[in-house]
């Protein structure tokens, strides 16, 4: 969410500036739900090969979140940041939907590019 306001509201971006990554237990734990012992107690008994892969996503997750963090400290033009935050947004959309898919036992299409070159990829911004 922060991500997605930054290109509006620059001043968020000390806000992103102080996120810090928390594991899947930590989140949950940390986040008031009503249900996060629920929440932990699926994670903790899923199959380890759905956990790895949710664990997989997140890791790359919070990889994009910290690549756009780093390349938004170093960047004072307006359009810029903004396109850096939205080419940003838009690949969390796309690994969160991934995630929903592994959490709802749904088959994922295979990538052939190694994480970190898509996210290379996506978070150059010419000029």
């Amino acid at each position: 969410m922060l991500l997605d306001m930054v290109a509006d509201c620059p001043e968020c971006r000390d806000d992103l500036r102080a996120w810090q990554r928390r594991s899947y237990r930590e989140h949950f734990r940390q986040s008031g739900l009503k249900a996060s012992d629920v929440a932990i107690a699926a994670y903790d008994t899923a199959d380890p090969v759905a956990r790895d892969m949710l664990d997989a996503l997140a890791g790359t997750m919070t990889t994009v979140i910290e690549h756009a963090r780093t390349r938004l400290d170093g960047e004072a033009d307006a359009k810029r940041a903004g396109i850096i935050a939205d080419r940003a947004t838009a690949w969390l959309r796309l690994l969160v939907a991934q995630a929903g898919a592994v959490i709802n036992n749904q088959h994922l299409a295979a990538s052939g590019a190694p994480p970190q070159d898509a996210i290379d990829r996506a978070m150059k911004v010419a000029g």
